[in-house]
């Protein structure tokens, strides 16, 4: 479990599934982030655990959550150096089988650049302005800076996110574009699935496109979805009923639009 080997595994003895692992660290050892992995060759076994520290002679839960699977990481909000550090299985079905239990501390962040893109067929959304949104910030979703982001409570049924957009003129539009957040955020997640209106008016609106975007909550990459024919439009209207996983808020880097490539 702490040779770097996927392959090698800690296991708890046949019929004990609630098993506690405790490490002991050198003095002055700090860490901010912790990684679990399972050896998934014999399955996803952990359904619950925490993971907890002990500082000044007291043990404090620094998380719980259901499932480790491929892998788990648990940011911190600061570095700590506890004594010791454990792993508390609290659900399985049958005994774990852990491959890794790592700490880490974080680097300082750098900038993220800004979002260029040279293909010609991209609309420029710094001509674009909000017309409505369903939460304050939306502005934000034009701004072209990957560091700035879109966020709002967790969509309930009846109150979708929503973001109306006007393209300064009537415009030829073949799809539209979403990034999500590619910073590490806190009980956030990018969209589960969308659905794309237009309109000449921002009043009668025409269906462009609805569905899922692919893998969006792993990937964290740019999804472009195109319109099943190119139409001239005036203003776009997204809509986000849900996010991609579980998490209290929706979160959002930026969307944009594109016309035919010729």
């Amino acid at each position: 479990m702490l040779d770097g080997n996927r392959e090698s595994y800690w296991a708890s003895p046949d019929g004990v599934t609630d098993p506690t692992l405790t490490l002991d660290l050198k003095p002055g050892t700090r860490f901010d982030v912790i990684r679990l992995r399972e050896y998934l060759p014999l399955g996803v076994r952990v359904t619950r655990f925490a993971v907890d520290a002990e500082i000044d002679g007291n043990w404090r839960t620094l998380a719980e959550h259901e499932c480790i699977s491929a892998q788990r990481v648990i940011r911190l909000d600061a570095p700590i150096a506890p004594r010791r550090v454990r792993l508390r299985v609290v659900e399985a079905p049958v005994c774990p089988a852990i491959s890794e239990f790592a700490l880490f501390r974080a680097v300082a962040p750098v900038p993220v650049p800004a979002i260029v893109s040279t293909d010609p067929s991209i609309l420029d959304v710094t001509r674009w302005t909000i017309v409505s949104a369903s939460a304050p910030g939306a502005e934000k979703l034009l701004d072209n800076e990957a560091a700035s982001i879109w966020v709002q409570p967790r969509p309930t049924p009846g109150t979708p996110a929503r973001v109306t957009v006007d393209l300064g003129a009537d415009t030829l539009l073949a799809g539209f574009s979403l990034t999500p957040s590619r910073q590490v955020m806190t009980d956030a997640a990018p969209p589960k699935g969308y659905i794309a209106e237009t309109s000449h008016d921002g009043t009668n609106w025409e269906p462009g496109a609805s569905g899922e975007f692919s893998n969006i909550a792993y990937a964290l990459s740019t999804q472009r979805i195109a319109f099943a024919k190119t139409r001239s439009a005036r203003f776009l209207r997204l809509t986000f009923a849900e996010p991609a996983v579980p998490a209290a808020r929706l979160a959002i880097a930026g969307i944009g639009g594109f016309t035919a490539q010729r």
